[in-house]
């Protein structure tokens, strides 16, 4: 799993995006088809896992890679002791419900968090469970859907925007963060950088 190379890094959390392929398995992928990451364009709901698996991302760093399963990913991060963000685009009830599962069935409430682009991802994942983490990635509405993080690409983060969200209890987390000396200045006001 090409997570690997975040661990080796010393990263302690992975971000990744989740479809349906044809018979209802999430697998991770940032698009909805494959066209992007691989030498094959298929649409990931178009096929089915055992199909997904035999399709090979495209070579990175020199690493190979295929595409893995929600659960195959999960089992790796839990074993590896990385927290995980579940990016949702999908808001269809059925991808909400099944994150939900799979977060309470594995007890993964202090190491996953649920974000979306989209408020109604965070607020059904609420109603489904209060006690699963969820952030949004839009300063629009975050204390009126309940979420416990904002994630913003670390350009939006200042210094008025964290005082200001600390003060409706609710944490900052940068993304997109690859230089030490951006992550470490977004420690020193106290916001996560991923």
């Amino acid at each position: 799993m090409v997570s690997l190379q975040a661990k080796l890094s010393k990263c302690d959390m992975v971000e990744f995006d989740l479809h349906f392929s044809a018979d209802n398995v999430p697998v991770l992928m940032h698009d909805e088809s494959t066209g992007r990451t691989s030498k094959e364009d298929v649409v990931v709901r178009n096929v089915t896992a055992h199909d997904i698996k035999n399709i090979s991302l495209k070579i990175v760093s020199g690493i190979k890679a295929a595409i893995p399963t929600l659960s195959e990913a999960v089992d790796w991060c839990m074993k590896n002791n990385m927290k995980m963000v579940f990016d949702i685009k999908n808001a269809e009830s059925k991808m909400i419900m099944t994150i939900a599962n799979v977060i309470k069935s594995n007890n993964l409430y202090s190491r996953v968090i649920v974000s979306s682009f989209n408020p109604y991802v965070a607020y059904m994942v609420k109603r489904l469970d209060k006690n699963i983490l969820t952030g949004i990635r839009s300063y629009i509405l975050p204390q009126f859907l309940g979420v416990d993080m904002l994630l913003l690409h670390y350009k939006n983060v200042n210094t008025y925007l964290v005082d200001d969200a600390r003060q409706q209890d609710i944490h900052v987390v940068a993304w997109t963060v690859n230089d030490p000396s951006i992550a470490a200045s977004l420690r020193a006001i106290n916001v996560s950088a991923g």
